[in-house]
């Protein structure tokens, strides 16, 4: 056998191998942790379902869910509505974002509304936002839905608690 070896997988040049420095490697998650995140990964799903089955009854669809689209980021949810008549048919497509969490913070709300912005935009004007929680909104959000909020977005964007 020559010195190079007669397997595919095994060629050598005959030099001895570098080795690489890695930089920027992420330490390994502790099984405890593994084991929270997919708890509140599940948990996030599992309200996502409630909050979509608590749209259904109003007469939403499920158009998509848990979608990542360029430009925008993270979807929970959107829906869309028929409305109007016999003649004239309107779709209404709404994007929700769901918070299943004891508090909501500012920092989540204007994530929201920054996508929505840019779902807004690409999905054009016949489009609705709903930020769902289903434990408390700050003071903070309160007053920047309130006072801060431009009022056109005021006017689309809406909160909704569903426990």
């Amino acid at each position: 056998m020559s010195k190079r070896g007669s397997r595919k997988g095994n060629r050598t040049s005959g030099k001895k191998k570098r080795t690489v420095k890695k930089t920027g490697v992420k330490k390994a998650i502790s099984p405890k942790k593994r084991i929270e995140g997919l708890r509140s990964v599940v948990k996030g799903y599992s309200y996502e379902d409630k909050v979509f089955k608590h749209f259904k009854r109003s007469g939403w669809q499920l158009e998509d869910k848990r979608k990542t689209y360029a430009g925008i980021g993270e979807i929970d949810l959107i829906l869309r509505r028929d409305r109007g008549g016999l003649l004239f048919v309107e779709t209404v497509y709404a994007m929700v974002e769901c918070k299943n969490k004891a508090q909501v913070i500012l920092r989540d709300f204007r994530s929201f509304v920054r996508k929505y912005r840019k779902f807004r935009s690409k999905w054009g004007p016949n489009t609705v936002g709903f930020f769902v929680y289903s434990g408390s909104l700050s003071t903070e959000v309160r007053d920047y839905y309130r006072n801060e909020l431009d009022e056109e977005l005021r006017e689309e964007i809406k909160l909704k608690k569903v426990a």
